[in-house]
């Protein structure tokens, strides 16, 4: 698969609303948190990326924490969305962004951050518009994502799709 091939498909999470997403105000249900939250345009962009893993990567909401707090340099941090396999490990990290936030080295450099602390397989950084995503290969360093992981509902090593 292409660059842009994956840059593409990973472009899809922008175009699908959750079809379960529910909004009253200026609140979202968060769809993992299960509860109210203040509708801002990253929380927009998160619930967008939630159900993308959701709907598309097949990850169980049950194995998504959101704003998960990790501990950098002792530093106390956030991580938006942070996915585990069934085994308990960190499978993804995604860093989430506002629209008019441009996913650069800056957001790069964040998640890669947080990621030393976590050693997730994929990571992903996006604005919505934007998706950029690195795999950890088997010597423990990130390369540009291959093609878009698949979690599997029976078995944690993800395939390709």
């Amino acid at each position: 698969m292409s660059a842009a091939e994956i840059k593409a498909r990973l472009g899809e999470l922008a175009m699908e609303t959750p079809p379960d997403l529910r909004i009253r105000g200026g609140d979202v249900l968060d769809l993992v948190r299960r509860r109210w939250v203040r509708l801002t345009p990253e929380e927009w962009v998160r619930q967008h990326v939630i159900g993308w893993l959701r709907d598309r990567i097949g990850v169980p909401t049950a194995l998504m924490a959101v704003e998960r707090e990790v501990i950098v340099g002792g530093m106390k941090r956030r991580v938006d969305v942070l996915v585990r396999d069934r085994a308990g490990a960190v499978w993804m990290v995604v860093e989430v962004k506002a629209a008019a936030v441009p996913v650069g080295q800056p957001v790069a450099d964040q998640v890669g951050w947080y990621d030393s602390a976590l050693k997730a397989r994929f990571v992903l950084v996006t604005n919505g518009h934007e998706v950029r995503g690195w795999e950890r290969d088997e010597n423990g360093n990130f390369r540009i994502m291959s093609g878009l992981p698949y979690f599997r509902s029976n078995d944690p090593v993800e395939t390709r799709v």
